[in-house]
């Protein structure tokens, strides 16, 4: 933990360094999966940033009721390493409420638990109606001068149609099967 976090250095009569001769790394490489141990107090606690802020431990997901004229409950909690994404654990939360018999009918979420596979395998798999905004658009497209992201385009599931920002038509339309992520999308 500590050549991890700490290298160390000659003294130089650098006073940033300090007398011990040793300097705090800088963070690196900690994304999702990293194995690598962050406390030696916490074996299991993980580094994560989000929205600005980072820490080391653990994210916990709560869900409660919150249906009208009544108290609002929590009925589970989910605690997971900080680096296990909100994404990778809407199908759990649902399978553990429905364990509990105490699946909802519809369940409000922020942004990090919804997609479109979330949305139709929570309707598909628990008969839930999965209601929260959509993640924004990070694409390469849309941060470059001239692109265009997924926004631009209108797509006209009915006749099978793609329109780009130009107003111009797709002339063909084909689906996949993603073996990856196990659904078929429209190339």
């Amino acid at each position: 933990v500590w050549a991890r976090h700490f290298e160390r250095v000659e003294d130089g009569g650098d006073p940033s360094i300090g007398s011990a001769g040793a300097r705090l790394r800088a963070v690196r490489g900690r994304g999702h999966g990293d194995d690598r141990v962050e406390s030696p107090y916490d074996l299991d606690a993980r580094f994560r940033s989000k929205g600005g802020m980072g820490w080391t431990g653990y994210t916990v997901h709560l869900t409660e009721t919150c249906d009208d004229d009544t108290p609002r409950l929590v009925v589970h909690v989910d605690t997971t390493p900080a680096t296990v994404h909100e994404a990778m654990r809407t199908d759990a939360i649902h399978a553990a409420l429905g364990a509990k018999d105490l699946t909802p009918s519809e369940h409000l979420v922020d942004a990090g638990y919804v997609s479109a596979g979330h949305l139709v395998g929570a309707h598909e798999r628990h008969g839930i109606d999965l209601v929260g905004p959509t993640r924004k658009e990070a694409s390469w497209q849309r941060r470059t001068a001239g692109g265009f992201g997924i926004g631009a385009f209108a797509i006209d599931w009915e006749r099978k149609r793609a329109r780009c920002p130009e107003g111009k038509e797709s002339t063909s339309w084909r689906e996949y099967e993603d073996e990856a992520r196990g659904r078929r999308s429209p190339a």
